[in-house]
């Protein structure tokens, strides 16, 4: 797997802990940081690790060819600026990820340290692989998805927009429907329909947990 890296700075949409967490991959990946975007006017003029917060996000909804990403936890967040934004969006890879041959990783997604992504796994855009996570050979991920330091077993298919909370584990298989949340240490074993929010082993919708 490659990917060509356009040299041009890259500008962040985030300003929080979790765009800092970001910037570190991004970094690392050998990225240069332009800086920050976010509707938060109290941090502009602020910097981000040594990275300035630049301005509004709706400053860059005039940019065509400027690399960018997004650096906000929030699902439906992402999809939203993605869909408002006309950016080059980059993917990045912390190195100290291991990355199987024929892994296909859509622009805007971000793997972060320590992850594990086994051979022919299929990532769409946009989405957050976060540290430590582990996604089995043949499994899929899609578009806004957000893995949390999870396990994504081989086959299994994590619908757009799903979140998987820490520690949590999909089994062969497993269908995760579209925008539904697995909770931290939650085990799947049966299909979870879209919307829906699952915890416990074996995981279960809540209001029915026993």
């Amino acid at each position: 797997m490659s990917h060509a890296k356009s040299t041009a700075p890259v500008r962040i949409i985030g300003a929080g802990q979790h765009a800092a967490m970001v910037a570190s991959v991004v970094s690392a990946a050998g990225y240069t940081i332009k800086g920050f975007y976010a509707d938060d006017p109290p941090m502009i003029g602020k910097s981000i690790l040594g990275h300035p917060v630049i301005g509004m996000i709706g400053e860059l909804e005039s940019e065509t060819a400027t690399n960018g990403v997004i650096a906000i936890g929030s699902n439906e967040a992402r999809r939203v600026i993605a869909n408002k934004l006309n950016l080059n969006w980059i993917t990045a890879i912390h190195p100290s990820a291991v990355v199987f041959p024929e892994v296909t990783i859509g622009p805007g997604t971000l793997v972060f340290a320590g992850t594990v992504i086994e051979y022919a796994v299929d990532i769409g855009s946009h989405v957050i692989v976060n540290s430590a996570s582990c996604l089995a050979h043949n499994c899929k991920v899609s578009d806004y998805a957000h893995v949390v330091a999870a396990d994504v077993s081989s086959n299994a298919f994590v619908s757009e927009g799903a979140f998987i909370g820490i520690r949590a584990t999909i089994m062969p298989g497993v269908t995760v429907g579209a925008w539904s949340t697995v909770g931290a240490g939650a085990l799947v074993t049966k299909d979870i329909a879209a919307g829906q929010t699952v915890i416990g082993q074996p995981a279960r919708p809540i209001g029915k947990v026993v």
